[in-house]
C-alpha cells in the first residue's frame, strides 16, 4: 500500500530539512537515517540547474545526476517539451526563465520519471493557475507510480486530499505520526 505523509506545523519546524535529509543533500547530525528505494526530491531552493546552460543542458544534467535510462532520455524530453510548455526558452539559459518558469521545469524533471520516494515542498510553486491545475494532474499520475510521497504543506485541505498519514513537527521534534484526522487534531492544539 502507498503512503502519503505531510510535515505541518508553523515554519521554521524542520519540514524542509526533513526533506532535505530524507533527499541526502543534509547528513544527518546524529542518529541515523535509512531510506530504502530511489529518491526524487522537488524542494524550493535545492533544486539545482545551472543558471549558465540551457534547459535542455539542465534536462540532461539532471538526467545523468540521476541515472535516467540514456535510451529513454528522447522520450523524457519530448514529454517535458510538451508538459512545460516553455518552446524556444528550452534553448535559452536559465538566467533569462522567470522564477515561474523555472519551477514549471524543475516540477517536469521531478515528475517525468518515476521514482520509488517523490519528496515535494510545497513551496517550490509550479506556475499560473491553468498551470497549477496541470500540475496537480500529473501528480495524480505520480501518486499511481510512486510508493510514497513526502510533502511539507501548511495547507489541511491539501493534506487532506492527497495523504493518509501525517506527522506534525514543532521546533524540529515529532509531536505527532499517524492518522490524518487524528493530526489535524494535535495540529490544532499546538498552534
Amino acid at each position: 500500500m502507498k503512503t502519503l505523509v505531510f510535515f505541518s506545523q508553523k515554519g521554521g519546524s524542520g519540514k524542509t530539512t526533513l526533506l532535505r535529509l530524507i533527499a541526502g543533500i543534509y547528513p544527518p547530525s546524529g542518529g541515523t537515517l535509512d531510506v530504502h528505494g530511489k529518491v526524487f526530491a522537488l524542494l524550493a531552493g535545492s533544486f539545482s540547474m545551472n543558471q549558465d546552460a540551457t534547459g535542455y543542458e539542465n534536462i540532461h544534467l539532471i538526467a545523468n545526476l540521476y541515472e535516467w535510462p540514456r535510451a529513454r532520455i528522447p522520450e523524457y524530453v519530448r514529454d517535458i517539451e510538451k508538459f512545460t510548455e516553455l518552446g524556444n526558452y528550452l534553448s535559452l539559459p536559465m538566467r533569462v526563465y522567470s522564477a515561474g518558469m523555472q519551477a514549471r521545469l524543475a516540477f517536469a524533471l521531478a515528475t517525468t520519471q518515476s521514482s520509488e520516494i517523490l519528496l515535494i515542498d510545497e513551496g517550490i510553486g509550479a506556475g499560473d493557475a491553468q498551470f497549477q491545475q496541470k500540475a496537480q494532474e500529473r501528480i495524480n499520475q505520480v501518486m499511481q507510480q510512486a510508493k510514497i510521497i513526502v510533502l511539507a504543506s501548511h495547507s489541511m485541505a491539501l493534506c487532506r486530499a492527497l495523504c493518509n498519514k501525517a506527522l506534525v513537527l514543532a521546533n524540529g521534534r515529532k509531536v505527532f505520526f499517524g492518522d490524518i484526522e487524528e493530526a489535524f487534531g494535535v495540529y490544532a492544539q499546538i498552534t
